[in-house]
């Protein structure tokens, strides 16, 4: 009988801040106690990073106490993936530092910060779920935070951490000026992103993902190239892809005919 291949668990390893914040702390800067906290929560204190630490210190540590509890060393290790959206820098990544501090340097070594990805899932190549204004607008929201963060953590500059986000901005402030053109209310919920009328009218739900996840991979690309490495050349290449991409996708978007939505 084959078997099929699999795996296990050899060893797990935590890492904690070295801050502790008990009730009692909390006490001070909020409008609580710490009884209140303790009865509904469980909680008794929590853990915040200390200074000299972040993600990478954090990772590094409890790496070491896995492969102490598996009785193994770097020597075995064949992978390293790291899930995180907050590291201390975009370069090198914090799988790399894990791998350099527990004596796997040569191995292959991936961040995973797949952020908002999560909900891809059931929506490709198939849409299947529809959050409706307030969960749409907050992971709109969310999106050019995380960018800001970046821009605050890996010391990069506002150009360079928005380019990968410009297919989203072309179709937001093409959609915006379309509809104060039309004499729309823009703050009256619609149905007229260019993405919804790009799908609606005969694209499909699939080449509209593609084109725009293609649009993001060229502006992360653009952003890390050699050639631009002045701030306001940044600058100049982000608004002119806002402005092509909005313009391009809009006159397409009006060109192609507009399916039946209307239920029968």
């Amino acid at each position: 009988m084959n078997r099929r291949p699999g795996g296990k668990v050899v060893g797990v390893g935590r890492a904690l801040g070295s801050r502790v914040v008990t009730n009692r702390d909390l006490e001070a800067t909020l409008d609580t106690t710490e009884d209140w906290i303790s009865t509904r929560t469980g909680i008794s204190e929590r853990r915040f990073v200390g200074e000299d630490e972040d993600c990478a210190t954090l990772a590094i540590g409890a790496s070491k106490e896995a492969l102490e509890h598996a009785g193994d060393s770097g020597d075995s290790v064949d992978l390293i993936v790291c899930a995180t959206s907050t590291a201390p820098e975009s370069m090198p990544s914090v799988a790399c530092l894990v791998g350099e501090a527990i004596g796997a340097p040569g191995v292959g070594a991936i961040d995973l910060a797949a952020a908002c990805a999560g909900f891809l899932p059931w929506n490709f190549p198939r849409a299947r779920i529809f959050l409706g204004d307030v969960g749409s607008g907050s992971l709109g929201y969310l999106v050019p935070i995380l960018a800001m963060l970046a821009m605050r953590s890996a010391n990069i500059d506002i150009a360079r951490a928005h380019l990968p986000l410009f297919p989203l901005f072309g179709d937001a402030v093409w959609t915006i000026v379309r509809r104060w053109r039309n004499g729309e209310r823009l703050t009256q919920p619609h149905r007229s992103h260019l993405y919804q009328r790009l799908a609606n009218g005969g694209m499909g739900h699939t080449r509209v993902t593609l084109l725009y996840a293609g649009a993001a991979i060229a502006g992360a690309v653009t952003a890390h190239a050699d050639g631009i490495s002045r701030t306001a050349v940044r600058v100049s290449v982000f608004v002119a892809a806002v402005v092509l991409t909005g313009a391009v996708l809009d006159r397409r978007a009006g060109a192609r005919p507009r399916l039946d939505v209307t239920p029968g």
